[in-house]
């Protein structure tokens, strides 16, 4: 039996594909930058990842109902696929290695700082390819109940916060320069085009129209979610003390109490952020085993001990391509993203035409035949 997903599913992977990682990097980085216009930049790389979202809604708009690679294929041929393939290849697992450094760093120095890196990202990796090898259908379920929790945690988060909120941190409004807002944008456009995800769920949803709409949703509502994440941050610290937080959102979090009875509510936030987190890089890793499967011809799903080479692959690469925390910043704050904004804007931008061309010629050749 085909395993299927529904669209209010789909929103939620591919909500936590981008939001998890985001909300721990993006906000800083962008006040730093924007001050208290930061709010400002996220509206403005929304704009531009609704843009690609189109784009990806025009791919999806042409689906055959076949997995991504097989549908590639047999619109492009097989030399221009294993292109398509090994490009895709080399991002899936990129990104994925740096999530779990990501992932593995944070849990290093707030919570585990006793602990080996290798215990934990280990840890990360083993559980993350588990969902992944379970299948769609139980990722997806995992993927909605971990975004319905965290929905709801931040709604009862942001009413406790009220009261240190103080608006005249956001004060003066739009003075900003544009060049700024547009150094600013980069960051949050390379990530918000991580939605090109959907183009591998294509096949678990009943119709192609559905992946579109969870690829519009999944954008609107991450860069929602990360746009609230800034307001937070500006409205409880303002914009001068951010260069000393490491985790701004998770400190402002920190401060909610509900009397004398209930400390650190945050921790409830961070419970489910961290299942958000290994929803993460179990779509990148369910990704690029499609990605080796096709690209390969490696039968993953044949032996058992596949996912564990994966994981320990992924594992090594996560602790050793970075020696310093240090250096793994400067890569995330640079290299990544101008890396997922040229990846996934060249890439799709010329599958979508390459798909336009196809398609064009068919329809002249059917023409010719029926003449």
């Amino acid at each position: 039996m085909k395993q299927r997903i529904t669209s209010m599913q789909g929103v939620a992977i591919l909500v936590n594909t981008i939001v998890p990682s985001a909300v721990l990097q993006l906000p800083g980085y962008v006040i730093q930058i924007t001050k208290q216009d930061g709010w400002i930049t996220i509206l403005f790389a929304l704009l531009v990842g609704l843009m690609f979202t189109y784009l990806i809604v025009k791919i999806c708009s042409q689906s055959n109902g076949k997995p991504f690679m097989s549908w590639m294929e047999s619109r492009f041929g097989s030399a221009i696929a294993f292109v398509i393939g090994i490009s895709l290849c080399g991002y899936y697992f990129l990104t994925a290695t740096s999530v779990v450094r990501q992932f593995t760093t944070y849990v290093l120095e707030q919570l585990l700082s006793a602990t080996p890196m290798l215990v934990i990202a280990s840890m990360i990796t083993l559980v993350s390819i588990y969902m992944a090898w379970q299948g769609v259908e139980a990722m997806a379920r995992i993927h909605f109940i971990v975004l319905a929790f965290s929905f709801l945690l931040m709604g009862v988060s942001l009413f406790l916060l009220w009261g240190y909120f103080d608006w005249t941190n956001f004060l003066p409004m739009f003075e900003t320069a544009p060049m700024r807002h547009l150094s600013a944008a980069t960051m949050p456009i390379g990530w918000l085009s991580e939605i090109s995800a959907v183009l591998f769920l294509l096949p678990y949803f009943e119709k192609p129209v559905q992946g579109a709409k969870a690829a519009i949703w999944g954008t609107i509502t991450s860069a929602a979610m990360i746009a609230l994440s800034v307001l937070i941050i500006i409205a409880v610290f303002g914009v001068k003390i951010i260069n000393a937080l490491s985790y701004p959102v998770f400190a402002a979090l920190s401060m909610v109490e509900v009397g004398n009875f209930a400390e650190r509510i945050d921790v409830f936030l961070l419970t489910a952020w961290m299942a958000s987190m290994f929803a993460k890089v179990s779509v990148f890793l369910f990704c690029f085993m499609q990605l080796l499967d096709y690209t390969f011809r490696v039968k993953i799903r044949s032996n058992v001990l596949f996912p564990y080479a994966i994981a320990a692959f992924i594992c090594a690469a996560a602790i050793y391509t970075w020696q310093r925390n240090a250096n793994f910043i400067s890569f995330s704050f640079t290299t990544l993203s101008l890396y997922l904004i040229l990846n996934n804007y060249v890439i799709h931008l010329l599958i979508w035409l390459g798909l336009r061309l196809t398609r064009r010629k068919s329809m002249i050749a059917a023409e010719g035949a029926g003449t």
